[in-house]
């Protein structure tokens, strides 16, 4: 079974053996990680801005990438990915005027 995949930038750059092993240990479960196309740093690292809306941006980017690729669930082996994933699509899931903002945004 293919599973489709958001590695992010950690396990790409610092983390690879990480990575390495679990799809080693998902072969043995006769599972592959598909890496999705076109993916960008989750944007954990800008947790520190005071503007919740520049946060928010890159996972939903990659939201709508995967989304684009017909992908209906995304595995992630990052704490930190899932979980800024999961905020962001909580952040414009509900509250339109957030979605308002994100579009208006990314879309100028």
């Amino acid at each position: 079974m293919k599973l489709p995949y958001y590695p992010g930038c950690t396990l790409k750059a610092n983390a690879a053996h990480f990575e390495d092993s679990a799809q080693a240990a998902l072969e043995k479960l006769d599972c592959q990680l598909e890496e999705m196309k076109d993916w960008v740093c989750c944007g954990t690292v800008f947790s520190m801005t005071s503007d919740d809306l520049m946060l928010q941006l890159s996972s939903i980017r990659n939201l709508l990438r995967a989304e684009k690729q017909d992908l209906k669930e995304l595995v992630t082996l990052c704490s930190m990915c899932y979980n800024t994933l999961k905020q962001s699509k909580k952040f414009v899931e509900g509250d339109l005027d957030n979605l308002e903002k994100v579009n208006n945004f990314m879309y100028m």
